[in-house]
């Protein structure tokens, strides 16, 4: 009985470690997604990397903090030119879903003329949010467009 409960408290375990590693990998490979798209390298340049690590081995784990870490770097180095990047991009999608001047202005960090991490966490924080709008939004929007052209 006890070697019975002592393999199935190790298979636990086992399967314990498994999923968390599982939920590292997605993690560390949806942060990867998003730090690359905001850098500007293409998917086409990192599909051959990001297919190699579809397992949660260990080395997979390993080589996605890798690539973080290097991505981080990256990021850093390149502050100003994200962050306007990112400003761009708020401004397209806040035209494209139709956002109004007073709700723009609620989003106090887009107006800052500093280039701190924190402030680039803080607006790629509300790209995010703008994204997840515009996605559940996008077919009624798109009727917004399609009617704007019809009364012109």
């Amino acid at each position: 009985m006890a070697l019975g409960t002592g393999l199935f408290s190790r298979e636990k375990g086992l399967k314990t470690r498994e999923s968390t590693s599982t939920l590292l990998v997605h993690g560390q490979h949806t942060g990867l997604c998003t730090g690359l798209v905001c850098l500007g390298i293409s998917e086409a340049d990192t599909q051959p990397f990001l297919s190699s690590c579809d397992r949660c081995a260990q080395r997979c784990i390993e080589a996605l903090e890798m690539e973080l870490s290097r991505c981080r770097e990256l990021r850093k180095d390149n502050l100003p030119p994200l962050t306007n990047a990112i400003r761009d991009y708020m401004i397209h999608l806040w035209m494209k879903a139709h956002i109004s001047s007073e709700e723009r202005s609620m989003f106090h960090g887009f107006s800052e003329v500093e280039y701190t991490e924190e402030l680039l966490d803080q607006r790629e924080a509300v790209l995010e949010k703008l994204r997840e709008f515009y996605k559940a939004k996008e077919d009624i929007l798109g009727k917004v467009v399609e009617r704007n052209k019809l009364w012109k």
